[in-house]
């Protein structure tokens, strides 16, 4: 059975609802248990200010604890999703990325906001149980 899985990004098990973010300071989420996905997954940002200007990348860890960027054969990096303001995947005043997760049981995601910032996100993925 397929089904759509959503919910809020955490750290230290709070939402990411309108969750305010200082520039200079590096976020992360809580691990995203990922074992049950099947691939297609988005991240969803709202953000109160346009001018807002996050940097996000994705982690995987086999077990949750030990991150690790992901790279090609090459070690070009694979995990940004928005660098300098340019989302890699789409521009909307709401972001809807679709992203293509690492092949891991666990991904989190780092935030680097460039300016002080207030944001709603989501993870959404296709799971099969």
């Amino acid at each position: 059975m397929n089904l759509v899985h959503f919910e809020y990004l955490k750290t230290n098990g709070t939402d990411w609802k309108a969750k305010d973010l200082t520039s200079g300071t590096v976020y992360y989420s809580d691990p995203i248990k990922c074992e049950f996905s099947h691939g297609f997954a988005s991240l969803v940002l709202q953000w109160a200010d346009e001018a807002d200007d996050i940097d996000s990348h994705i982690e995987d860890a086999l077990d949750g604890e030990a991150w690790y960027a992901p790279r090609d054969s090459d070690g070009n990096s694979l995990g940004e999703i928005i660098t300098d303001g340019t989302c890699l995947y789409t521009t909307t005043p709401n972001w809807w990325i679709i992203i293509d997760p690492p092949m891991a049981p666990y991904i989190r995601f780092k935030f680097d906001p460039d300016h002080d910032s207030t944001v709603t996100a989501w993870y959404i993925q296709r799971e099969s149980n």
